[in-house]
């Protein structure tokens, strides 16, 4: 059986909300220890209740999650896709994003490395990336400047019974502790901000001493891309700019470009190696850098830059 043919059978045989066990060891447990043990499940915001699988809106939140872009914008969603922002509507969603073109991110974002340690997430998704990190005993950190947005964030970490942290806070004012955090993932912000400086000295100021930053942001294309490309690129940052941002307070930087579907490159260049494609033509830029333990090794990288 497909996976296709059993996400659709299992939702309609089980609708993506977690119910508690009838009974325990004990007997059944009462309404108010039920209460007390499980919390609630996080409502779907009003902006997004009661749509169909294949409403705008609904779709380019499942696009931007999944990071799968369709050739044909006017197709139709996947027959899979019966009820959005139940269990499976996430489960699907990362079965696209890390397949294909994205089968890079697990082994890049390197999600079993960080077991034990705070790690905060920023950007605008629905957190199936904290998710991993959490999977994998990292303790998880999320603050959104959109409500709704943090409410399914809520949802999907309550569906995979994770725990989380969130806050609603604006991403150059993070309601956090100096040096609290161990690792910050960012994801696809810098690009849509008037003034990214501010939030990378904010997420300067939570790290800890030695603490590492991976950020994904999407990378400016080349002419052409733009011409060849289905979709509209982003207005992502270059190579310098990304360097410019995190040079005067971290270390030790790391800059890899991934993601590319080999239809999107001109066809004399497809005999070529993936990985020195994705190098010279990935949608996204991704970022490793570390914050000094002491003045001295950023003086020292300030020196050799």
């Amino acid at each position: 059986m497909t996976d296709r043919a059993w996400i659709w059978r299992e939702e309609q045989a089980m609708p993506g909300i977690r119910k508690p066990r009838p009974s325990s060891r004990y007997g059944p447990l009462s309404a108010s220890h039920q209460q007390m043990i499980l919390p609630s499940l996080p409502t779907i915001p009003r902006v997004w209740q009661d749509l169909p699988p294949d409403d705008p809106d609904v779709l380019q939140l499942f696009r931007r999650e999944s990071l799968s872009v369709p050739r044909n914008s006017r197709r139709r969603p996947p027959a899979y896709l019966v009820q959005p922002f139940s269990m499976h509507w996430f489960l699907a969603a990362e079965r696209l994003r890390y397949g294909g073109p994205g089968r890079w991110i697990p082994r890049v974002m390197e999600f079993g490395k960080h077991s034990g340690e705070t790690l905060l997430a920023l950007g605008r998704n629905l957190g199936t990336d904290a998710a991993q990190f959490a999977k994998c005993g990292a303790k998880v950190v999320i603050c959104n400047n959109n409500a709704d947005e943090l409410q399914l964030i809520r949802r999907n970490f309550y569906l995979r019974d994770l725990a989380i942290r969130a806050h609603h806070a604006p991403y150059t004012h993070l309601p956090l502790e100096d040096g609290s955090v161990d690792v910050v993932q960012l994801d696809g912000l810098l690009h849509e901000m008037d003034n990214p400086a501010l939030a990378v000295q904010e997420i300067y100021r939570v790290l800890k001493p030695g603490g590492k930053v991976v950020a994904v942001v999407p990378a400016r294309p080349r002419r052409w891309q733009t011409v060849r490309n289905p979709r509209p690129f982003h207005a992502g940052l270059g190579s310098a700019e990304l360097k410019r941002l995190f040079l005067p307070h971290f270390i030790e930087h790391r800059r890899l470009r991934r993601h590319m579907r080999k239809r999107e490159i001109w066809w004399g260049y497809r005999w070529l190696p993936k990985q020195w494609l994705e190098n010279c033509f990935g949608r996204y830029w991704i970022l490793k850098a570390f914050k000094p333990v002491n003045v001295s090794q950023l003086m020292e990288e300030r020196d050799a830059a």
